[in-house]
């Protein structure tokens, strides 16, 4: 009980010293950009999955990460196994739900960090993908995936624990 209330006051007094200790009253204090990265954890979309396929050929497995900066390394967004189902369609859209690219068979055209529509680079960050194979009462797979061209963009953020196709990646290895 002791600690819990360390706690809550610990908290409390973070608080107060977070929204009280502004030098210049005049002016609202800008809360920092926050980056979001959703592409290593939990998939929220774990629910909406539909997996009627029989996968003993190979399960299909996206990565978390991918870096296409052109070293060959992890330069597409990579999904072991997507080979071996030819009726595939790989859709992927941005953070605000805009499609910036969508295939079928995944594995003659693959997502390489470009806005199809433009042919731009799209920027670090995360994007959230939708894979059907067959169709989608016979499977489908929603998730996130994070591109990150280069170390200044990863910041602190570490890839260890995301899925890629190539470990020793200096980019997802960190």
């Amino acid at each position: 009980m002791k600690n819990r209330i360390t706690i809550l006051f610990t908290i409390i007094l973070s608080f107060f010293l977070t929204f009280s200790c502004n030098d210049n009253d005049d002016e609202p204090e800008q809360e920092p950009e926050l980056e979001t990265f959703l592409c290593c954890g939990e998939n929220p979309f774990s629910n909406s999955n539909v997996d009627n396929l029989d996968q003993t050929m190979g399960e299909i497995i996206p990565s978390g990460a991918f870096s296409p900066n052109g070293d060959g390394l992890n330069d597409t967004f990579a999904i072991q196994n997507i080979d071996l189902y030819a009726n595939n369609t790989v859709i992927i859209y941005d953070i605000d739900d805009n499609v910036v690219f969508e295939t079928n068979n995944y594995e003659t055209n693959p997502f390489v960090g470009l806005n199809q529509s433009n042919s731009s680079e799209l920027p670090f960050g995360t994007y959230k993908y939708k894979i059907v194979i067959e169709n989608e009462t016979t499977f489908v797979e929603f998730g996130y995936v994070c591109l990150i061209r280069n170390f200044s963009e990863s910041g602190d953020f570490s890839f260890i624990n995301c899925t890629a196709e190539d470990p020793n990646d200096p980019l997802l290895a960190q």
